[in-house]
């Protein structure tokens, strides 16, 4: 097996961090009106050597359009606004825009929810209510400059340190070049793309300890299941890649049986008898001048989210 985690994207332009800039735009998704102007307020009256910019949108599919065109450093993401449950909306915004910043913003009463978003990747979580000026300021220029060190040193390194597993950005490697190789015979590449079912609700009810250790028995699972010339990694929070490499389009269903198998070989005392399972699609990938290894996984990530959604 070739194996070796999750990195941001590392992508540039539109909607990179620009944090060396003299300022910092954050797309604030909030649906509360009197929420919205408190914080433009609190920000705008505040003294700082960076000028913050918020621009407002109350539903998160609207952010994601506007977030397309580029522009933004970070994310305010308020966890229940109309159009999504809460760490949902987180998850939709790392599969889209995994080279931004989200800092939550949960209501008194979801406290504890806020802090189960930084397990799930916000950078940081705020308070409502409980909101000054000088907490929304360092929460911006904090969130942006740990998101921009933590994403150099996930460059450097090629294998997630809590799997074992590859980094995205080496998975993404891998890819093109077999892509690259494939194309020169006519012919595709199979890959595996897969997260874990309510992986968020294992954390909230078990906690972080017990969510990293499913992460890691699933990559386990993955390893017995794939062969020592596939490559496999951890492409996110709780996702994961495969390239099959040498496997046809016929392949798909018996490689999931497998993986299938291995997955419900994993202990489950830990999480209180719950089965693990894999939500998995298949992407037959021919090499395209135009379309990135990058994007082959952004595109299985949207059909694994609709057919999520549809089912």
């Amino acid at each position: 097996m070739i194996q070796g985690g999750s990195a941001g994207s590392g992508k540039s332009g539109a909607g990179a961090v620009t944090s060396g800039s003299g300022s910092l735009r954050v797309l604030l998704v909030e649906d509360d009106a009197y929420e919205v102007v408190r914080i433009k307020n609190m920000v705008r009256h505040e003294c700082s050597a960076i000028q913050i910019e918020f621009k407002s949108i109350d539903r998160l599919w609207k952010g994601l359009s506007l977030l397309e065109a580029g522009g933004y450093d970070a994310i305010f993401l308020s966890l229940d606004v109309p159009d999504v449950n809460g760490l949902e909306g987180l998850r939709r915004l790392q599969i889209a825009f995994p080279y931004l910043p989200v800092v939550a913003l949960a209501n008194p009463a979801q406290a504890d929810v806020g802090s189960v978003a930084i397990a799930h990747g916000a950078e940081d979580y705020l308070v409502k209510g409980k909101l000054d000026g000088d907490k929304v300021v360092r929460a911006v220029r904090n969130a942006v400059e740990r998101f921009r060190l933590r994403t150099q040193l996930r460059d450097l390194s090629l294998v997630d340190l809590l799997t074992g597993l590859y980094t995205r950005k080496t998975f993404l490697l891998f890819l093109d070049h077999h892509a690259r190789l494939s194309g020169r015979r006519k012919s595709g590449v199979l890959v595996l793309y897969a997260d874990i079912d309510k992986f968020g609700q294992i954390n909230q009810k078990h906690g972080v300890k017990a969510g990293d250790q499913v992460l890691k028995d699933v990559a386990g699972a993955l390893v017995k299941s794939l062969r020592t010339s596939d490559v496999v990694a951890r492409v996110g929070p709780d996702e994961f890649a495969a390239l099959l490499v040498g496997a046809g389009k016929a392949d798909g269903p018996r490689i999931v049986t497998r993986i299938q198998k291995h997955l419900g070989e994993i202990p489950r005392n830990y999480i209180g008898g719950a089965d693990v399972a894999l939500n998995m699609i298949l992407v037959w990938h021919v090499s395209q001048q135009d379309r990135s290894a990058d994007d082959v996984l952004r595109c299985a990530a949207k059909a694994l989210a609709a057919r999520r959604a549809g089912s």
